[in-house]
């Protein structure tokens, strides 16, 4: 099964962003993303590994404004 997003966090510049997302086993965790823009059509793409693993959508993003740095400007 696909995670499912929950709530998505784009960057200023909309170059990034982290999804915060529903795990199979209800748990949440989140991820940083990279847009990439190609022509055969533009996609989001993981940067590293997926961070963190908490009980709430809530603790999930908490943590992710800890890790990824440009969350700090939202």
């Amino acid at each position: 099964m696909i995670d499912q997003i929950v709530k998505a966090l784009v960057s200023p510049d909309g170059k990034y962003r982290v999804d915060i997302f529903r795990r199979d086993d209800g748990l949440f965790g989140f991820r940083q993303m990279a847009h990439y823009e190609r022509p055969e059509g533009d996609y989001w793409a993981p940067l590293g590994p997926y961070g963190t693993i908490a009980d709430t959508p809530e603790r999930a993003e908490h943590e992710a404004r800890g890790s990824v740095s440009w969350l700090v400007e939202l």
